[in-house]
């Protein structure tokens, strides 16, 4: 995969993911955003995808719902036809989008290659630490076992829908090591010149 370096000096790469077209009527489009886009930001973050408003002034709106992995689609059009089948005295029923009309949707991802001592304790009990970063930062992270790109060290590869989701998680676990290495360094006294 090729990777470009963001103004930060992340590494992004693209990757592949899923989404799909979830048709709306125009006169939920409101409600089905909620106040100040509640609605979608619950969504969005309890599934780990991306709602986007498309057309909304048309006749025809549309959700475009993108995922990494096609379980959090799923997931999310579900509870969006759960909320649009509560709209107030409304004849409309929503129902799954057909899983033939998802289509491939372009995910960033990155890396971050370790020291074989620190993976550990960056992944943290039963993956305790990782989990935390995934969460605060709103992105995926997997550790991957090394092979001779990163000459033998394990790493972790980032995912996400947002650049500046995999960014605060790949300075968060590069802090950590950063701190890891910083406490192994032993300091002894050196010869003075005279």
């Amino acid at each position: 995969m090729q990777y470009a370096i963001t103004q930060n000096g992340v590494p992004i790469g693209i990757g592949k993911g899923f989404s799909v077209k979830f048709p709306i009527e125009k006169d939920h489009v409101g409600f089905m955003i909620g106040k100040r886009g509640g609605n979608v930001k619950r969504i969005r973050d309890k599934h780990h995808v991306q709602i986007l408003i498309q057309d909304e002034k048309t006749d025809e709106p549309w959700f475009l719902v993108r995922a990494l992995f096609q379980k959090n689609l799923d997931a999310a059009c579900a509870e969006l036809a759960m909320l649009g089948n509560r709209f107030p005295e409304s004849e409309h029923q929503y129902t799954m989008p057909d899983k033939a009309t998802y289509e491939d949707a372009e995910i960033k991802t990155s890396f971050l290659v370790v020291l074989q001592e620190h993976a550990g304790a960056l992944i943290g009990p039963g993956g305790s630490n990782v989990k935390k970063v995934a969460n605060q930062c709103g992105a995926f992270v997997y550790i991957q076992k090394g092979d001779a790109s990163t000459g033998g060290r394990p790493w972790f590869q980032i995912k996400g829908l947002y650049v500046k989701n995999i960014e605060a998680a790949y300075a968060t676990l590069a802090s950590q090591a950063m701190e890891l290495a910083n406490k192994q360094v032993e300091m002894v006294q050196g010869p003075t010149a005279e």
